[in-house]
């Protein structure tokens, strides 16, 4: 709550980068008490260590910052992270559905590519959210719409 932001704007200068990574998702859980805390975590979206801008990325966009800031944090994070921090950072944008688009044509143009399994999953999960008649096209064993609960007729 309010009273622990102080120490977690404290713990965005630590040296230890899981602390760092820490005190930046704890400020996106507090909520609207931690958006006067958006522009120390603007300054994390720079940060050496992936583990913080991710989470920084993550916390604003929870605080209802706007897209254009946090989106190309994510989606640099996907291109940049190992197989765990690609899916968290997938995972995450999928959670802003619509306040993503403009991540869109990342997700479709990487999905034209890639080969691994995993990542390929990722990324479809993630476009299913943000725009599920663009991950159609890449799916169209699964249809969209009202159709879509209803079995189909073999």
């Amino acid at each position: 709550g309010k009273p622990a932001i102080p120490a977690l704007l404290a713990a965005l200068s630590h040296t230890n980068d899981i602390a760092r990574a820490l005190a930046t998702y704890a400020l996106g859980e507090n909520g609207t008490t931690a958006a006067l805390a958006c522009s120390n975590l603007e300054a994390m979206l720079n940060d050496k260590a992936i583990c913080v801008r991710l989470n920084a990325a993550v916390a604003l966009g929870k605080l209802g910052e706007k897209p254009e800031i946090f989106v190309p944090v994510i989606l640099r994070c996907t291109h940049e992270g190992d197989q765990d921090t690609r899916w968290f950072a997938l995972d995450s944008l999928g959670k802003f559905k619509d306040r993503a688009q403009s991540a869109v044509p990342d997700l479709t143009n990487s999905l034209a590519v890639v080969t691994n399994l995993i990542d390929r999953s990722s990324l479809l999960n993630a476009l299913r959210e943000i725009d599920p008649k663009q991950a159609a096209r890449f799916d169209p064993s699964r249809p969209i719409g009202p159709s879509a609960s209803q079995p189909r007729a073999n």
